[in-house]
């Protein structure tokens, strides 16, 4: 009577089980890629409407959509559309607004050259 054949787990050398994908993150293994964390949100809005407002996204993602819309928003720079754009971080869902990492805000900002600057209190009297 012959045994049923089985398969063999595909092991490396020091027995590691690399069929088994989601316990190792892509670490070691140059056919998968690391998992980048979800721990960012991206909103980019003006008074009337809004363009953009993620839930959880990996800060990778977070900057490709600033510079996405980053023309919009300095062609559409004035008071009567006031814009806002943020990138929040270390978020743990999408409702926790944890830290604001970057904003850009009509009411607190400028547009000089093609760059923002932020306009700073200072204290007169």
């Amino acid at each position: 009577m012959t045994q049923p054949k089985v398969d063999k787990p595909k092991t490396n050398k020091q027995g590691i089980d690399w069929s088994k994908k989601d316990m190792y993150d892509g670490i070691g293994r140059p056919d998968l890629k690391p998992k980048q964390k979800k721990d960012c949100m991206f909103q980019y809005a003006t008074k009337y409407q809004t363009f953009v407002d993620t839930g959880l996204i990996t800060r990778k993602r977070a900057d490709k959509l600033l510079e996405d819309n980053l023309q919009h928003l300095k062609e559409h720079w004035d008071e009567f559309n006031s814009p806002q754009m943020g990138i929040w971080i270390n978020c743990d869902s999408n409702t926790s607004y944890h830290t604001l990492g970057i904003e850009i805000d009509y009411r607190d900002c400028k547009l000089k050259d093609g760059h923002f600057y932020r306009i700073k209190e200072e204290l007169v009297l």
